[in-house]
């Protein structure tokens, strides 16, 4: 055995300063270990956006509803303005009288809708921002 080479004679397990190393090899695992709980962390705040991208939808379904609503109401509101210019409404004290009253509801009811179809567009974009980033 003494006539091998000094290479063949090392044992088999690591020296002194391969323990270092496998002491930073430890490091490493840990290191990477750390890293993937972080992106996992990262993957926790995915679910976020996917409520976030859940929201968008519902505030653009709302959107669509009120934007619907609000040319049904606009449609109302343009007969009921013929309407009074009709004569035989105009001359009617009632019937004038129950055309302007509808036409006061109806502007009241556009400007209520005109709020919250505001509102739903700015969250719209603010949520569109929150998805994008």
């Amino acid at each position: 055995k003494k006539d091998k080479p000094a290479a063949e004679q090392q044992p088999t397990q690591p020296q002194a300063s391969t323990k270092g190393s496998g002491a930073s090899t430890i490091e490493t695992a840990k290191i990477k270990s750390s890293q993937a709980a972080e992106q996992n962390g990262s993957f926790q705040a995915k679910p976020i956006n996917k409520e976030v991208k859940k929201e968008l939808q519902r505030q653009q379904r709302i959107f669509q509803e009120l934007e619907t609503r609000l040319a049904e109401i606009t449609g109302k509101k343009g007969k009921l303005e013929s309407d009074l210019g009709e004569p035989e409404i105009y001359s009617d004290r009632n019937k004038f009288s129950k055309t302007e009253s509808d036409l006061y509801q109806t502007n009241t009811e556009i400007a209520k809708l005109t709020v919250e179809y505001e509102f739903a567009f700015e969250k719209i974009v603010s949520l569109e921002g929150q998805v994008n980033s």
